[in-house]
């Protein structure tokens, strides 16, 4: 329940800043006053640098669990370890929370709205983890999912893109 918990948290985080918070303040649409710009800088200068750290820790947590993984630690060890990574994914979450929330306090009704439709959405395709950034998930893609394998039609085993997918049959495309 804890893991569903910071996942969800982590959802919420990841639409603003897979944008990238540094783009509001060249934003035209928010129409942001200069000493609003100078304490949402402020605020952004000091959470990257406390996720400089943060991530040093993630990596390091991630490089001692893989170690363990390779070694004979035993499996308490390696519990540890991988508690020891929730632990630093949920300072991460909560420090992207915390910029988020700092930031919108120093907007006025009319620019939350703003923010908030274009820095905390999470239902547009091709946004958050794993996504292609602007404009959806990228070519290869349909609303349904992928069109064909990760290699392209006809180039990746048994199934509608391998050995009797479309350039399996006559007249199917000539790829190679």
């Amino acid at each position: 329940m804890r893991a569903l918990t910071l996942i969800a948290i982590g959802l919420l985080a990841v639409g603003a800043h897979a944008r990238g918070l540094g783009q509001l303040l060249m934003d035209p649409e928010l129409n942001l006053k200069s000493d609003q710009a100078s304490q949402i800088e402020t605020t952004l200068d000091q959470h990257r640098l406390e996720m400089v750290q943060l991530q040093a820790d993630l990596k390091k947590a991630r490089m001692e669990l893989d170690m363990a993984l390779k070694s004979d630690a035993s499996l308490g060890t390696m519990e540890k370890k991988a508690d020891e990574i929730t632990k630093a994914e949920g300072m991460v979450l909560k420090s992207r929370l915390k910029v988020h929330v700092a930031v919108r306090k120093n907007l006025d009704e009319t620019q939350q709205a703003i923010f908030d439709r274009k820095y905390s959405s999470l239902d547009r395709p091709g946004k958050g983890r794993g996504g292609k950034g602007r404009g959806g998930p990228g070519p290869g893609w349909n609303a349904d999912g992928p069109r064909f394998g990760p290699h392209g039609p006809g180039r990746c085993g048994a199934g509608p893109c391998g050995p009797g997918g479309p350039s399996a049959l006559p007249g199917g495309p000539d790829l190679d």
